[in-house]
């Protein structure tokens, strides 16, 4: 029999071959059927999983995908059992694998975005102040790709609560979790849940200090404690604590914080189960109205993921939250994540928290060459901007990259523009940058323009890349509906701010300073932009003003003096047509 690992104490894991398998089908009641495993199996060790919506009737919505199908509560009944350490299980099962899967996210990131945007303007109207939003990967396994070999010989990227459970001929579980839902040992109940996400190795003060990230942990807390208080009984008439908060947990590929929260109670399994589940970290607060819009914008059923997988014994019992998760079924790989949405969430950092908490898997996000425009006379303007942004744009894709390569790329490029232009003029150089490092250079010299430039409103209530590559759709769209009159566009977003123009990033003088609009309102990355916010001024006729963000509501447009401003044509008056 293909073998059930389970997390236990002591960084020691159960580990059984002799066992028996009991499902609740979908005709039955998830609760009774715990119940009847409480009685029957009272004093035998368990290893149970219970699904995300196995004690809810699930929110209807038919365009949701079936990646997964699992019977939505398994119990592990082991007739033997025994305790073995990390070390033990690489013994027991050496081989290792060979090759790794390619996986794909099954939702693309403007989807993903737009999605974000609609949870947060759901925040807005009220209906919940945070959700967890998540989304599956996918994969074809390799030849002789098992779960069990990844399970074994993964355990650097794992948390404390990993487990692996057969389910039938070639499907199988693989829990990496790091997440704990519920303890119970004698009559203390613990859960300790996780919010915020920074990946390792960068400075740990800047997610402790975060205001969204300590805001997004202390509504899940404050959650729990309410869950937790449904358990008080007389006996011990206790009411929930916060034994700590937002203490740093580091996984080597990504860190958290997390809090914990106790109370006591001499209710059993089933009865604290029905009172708590699903988990508030991966539901949302309230849970009802998060549990519904999970629903309607996911375009799958989580089956077993985000529910729990655990040990039971008597009357104490530990589960996790199933998160980290991957399912095989024959040549079918699927892997799940995903994050925790709340009013000042900004979508584009959702999605690259997305991507870091699977940053250990074989990525696979489709590759659009990156474009950067420069300047060249006798030398790059703004090198280091430059420098810094295409390294952002490729780490944006997901490409393992150092600074260092880029910093190499642009020496290349600058030696070649000295070999081939001999002339004392200005040249617009655009480069292409593929993902295996190499480019092409389209080099023509600057043409003049006029000095000001029209600009035509346009509202875009969509997402606009953050960086530019050969992928120009979205642009183009929005061009189409530039009059022949205006030299370019002024996109203002679904909040009524600026944002930027087609080639140009936005600035504008007010009271005397100048501000520009912050990326956040949607702009891309401007190496223009970039250089003097950082400089903290701007210069114009020969005097120096203060530079600083802020946001441009379209209300304010007819009292500024409007410009605009990119790396290769400087900063250019600018005026609107009405």
């Amino acid at each position: 029999m293909q073998p059930v690992i389970c997390f236990y104490e002591n960084k020691k894991f159960i580990h059984s071959t002799d066992y028996q398998l009991i499902s609740c089908s979908d005709e039955h009641d998830a609760l009774f059927f715990l119940e009847q495993i409480e009685k029957d199996y009272a004093d035998q060790m368990k290893v149970v999983k219970i699904n995300f919506a196995a004690l809810e009737t699930p929110f209807s919505n038919d365009t949701c995908k079936t990646y997964v199908k699992t019977p939505k509560a398994q119990v592990f009944v082991l007739n033997s059992y025994e305790l073995v350490t990390q070390k033990d299980l690489e013994n027991l099962y050496p081989e290792k694998m060979t090759s790794r899967p390619a996986y794909y996210p099954t939702v693309r990131e403007n989807v993903f975005l737009e999605n974000v945007q609609s949870i947060k303007e759901d925040i807005c109207r009220g209906r919940f102040y945070q959700m967890n939003y998540t989304a599956a990967l996918e994969a074809e396994a390799p030849e002789r790709h098992s779960l069990l070999s990844s399970f074994v010989h993964v355990s650097d990227v794992g948390g404390d609560y990993r487990a692996y459970l057969p389910l039938g001929h070639e499907e199988a579980i693989h829990c990496l979790s790091p997440e704990l839902f519920l303890k119970k040992l004698g009559p203390k109940v613990i859960t300790q849940p996780i919010k915020g996400t920074l990946l390792s190795g960068r400075a740990l003060p800047e997610l402790q200090n975060s205001r969204k990230e300590n805001a997004e942990l202390s509504m899940i807390v404050d959650l729990l404690r309410n869950d937790l208080n449904t358990l008080s009984c007389d006996k011990y008439n206790d009411s929930s604590r916060v034994n700590f908060h937002r203490q740093i947990m580091d996984l080597k590929y990504t860190a958290h914080t997390y809090s914990e929260v106790e109370i006591n109670t001499s209710k059993k399994f089933s009865e604290i189960v029905a009172r708590t589940f699903p988990g508030g970290s991966i539901s949302g607060c309230p849970k009802k109205e998060s549990l519904k819009k999970i629903a309607e914008i996911e375009n799958y059923h989580r089956d077993f993921y985000t529910g729990s997988i655990g040990w039971w014994k008597g009357d104490d019992f530990c589960l996790n939250i199933a998160i980290r998760s991957s399912y095989q079924k024959k040549r079918q790989l699927y892997y799940f994540t995903g994050c925790g949405i709340v009013f000042d969430s900004e979508p584009r950092r959702e999605w690259h928290e997305f991507l870091t908490k699977c940053s250990f898997l074989n990525l696979f996000i489709e590759y659009t060459p990156i474009v950067d425009t420069l300047a060249f006379s006798d030398g790059i303007s703004y090198l280091p901007e430059h420098i810094e942004r295409t390294f952002l744009a490729f780490r944006d894709q997901m490409v393992q990259i150092d600074k260092y390569q880029v910093q190499n790329l642009y020496q290349k490029i600058e030696q070649e523009l000295r070999e081939k232009i001999k002339t004392a003029d200005t040249y617009k150089v655009r480069a292409i940058f593929n993902k295996n490092l190499t480019y092409r250079l389209e080099i023509t010299l600057l043409e003049k323009k006029n000095d000001e430039v029209a600009l035509q409103l346009i509202a875009f209530d969509k997402f606009l890349p953050q960086f530019k590559t050969t992928e120009r759709s979205t642009w183009d769209n929005i061009l189409k509906n530039k009059s022949a009159e205006a030299d370019d566009v002024l996109v203002v977003n679904q909040q009524g701010r600026v944002v930027e123009a087609s080639i140009y990033s936005v600035f504008y003088k007010k009271d005397g300073e100048f501000f520009t609009p912050p990326i956040s309102d949607g702009g891309m990355y401007s190496v223009y932009r970039a250089h003097h916010i950082k400089k903290g001024s701007i210069t114009l006729d020969d005097r120096t003003f203060k530079l600083s963000e802020r946001s441009l509501p379209t209300s304010e447009l007819e009292s500024v003096e409007l410009y605009v401003a990119n790396s290769v044509r400087g900063l250019k008056k600018a005026s609107l047509l009405f």
